[in-house]
């Protein structure tokens, strides 16, 4: 969302291309969602909801993306958000449960005494919206790291929810003018897969990064790995 923010306030056509039926659906209510859709589509992103992207077309370049239905929607980059699978290989003799992810109670202590899990590889219990999550945000990562310090140093206190921060510089500088398209060979898709192939968690952190390929696939997908 933060890069589609940016590209639309600079003027660049936006199309986003999402697997679920509405923006943050794991994350936010539909009325959040919606408010979301509304605000980006006002200024001028596009949103293709419920469908998958199954290939791309181009020939030295990426021209085109081909999503599931058939539709081909015309492009010259692509920026695929994936995600990541959380990383518990060194668990699986440790006696902690893991289930997509480290599980952990509201105060984000394992099912092992004075063990905690924070971040992409937290599966918690959300006390707010009474039910589990594990969520895959820096914002997240951070909120829930500060919070196991402090019960570390025993503060007894339960683990709220996921907030989530937008830049300022990407999201609120969008309501400061008309968007003008650009031309149509500058048209650009952000396609956001369902499926992850990255890994992050437990101090490893995958991230992906947009480059040329030449062998006619179009823009793709390489690891970045700290």
């Amino acid at each position: 969302m933060e890069v589609a923010a940016v590209l639309a306030q600079k003027g660049v056509e936006v199309t986003m291309v999402l697997s679920d039926d509405r923006v943050f659906k794991r994350l936010f209510s539909p009325q959040t969602s919606g408010f979301f859709e509304t605000y980006y589509e006002a200024r001028g992103v596009r949103f293709v909801k419920s469908v998958a992207v199954t290939g791309l077309r181009g020939d030295g370049a990426v021209s085109a993306a081909v999503l599931s239905g058939g539709q081909a929607i015309a492009c010259e980059m692509v920026v695929a958000g994936i995600g990541v699978l959380p990383v518990t290989d060194l668990l699986a003799t440790s006696g902690i449960d893991v289930a997509d992810g480290v599980m952990v109670n509201e105060y984000l202590e394992a099912s092992q005494p004075d063990v905690y899990a924070a971040g992409d590889v937290a599966n918690y219990q959300d006390v707010l919206f009474e039910k589990r999550r594990r969520v895959e945000h820096w914002d997240n990562a951070v909120t829930q790291g500060q919070h196991c310090a402090r019960a570390l140093m025993g503060s007894g206190l339960r683990f709220g929810t996921f907030r989530i921060s937008f830049p300022t510089s990407s999201i609120s500088r969008m309501n400061t003018g008309a968007i003008h398209p650009a031309p149509a060979k500058s048209f650009i898709a952000a396609i956001f897969l369902a499926t992850a192939s990255a890994y992050g968690g437990c101090g490893k952190s995958v991230g992906s990064r947009i480059h040329d390929e030449p062998s006619g696939r179009g823009a793709g997908i390489g690891p970045e790995v700290d």
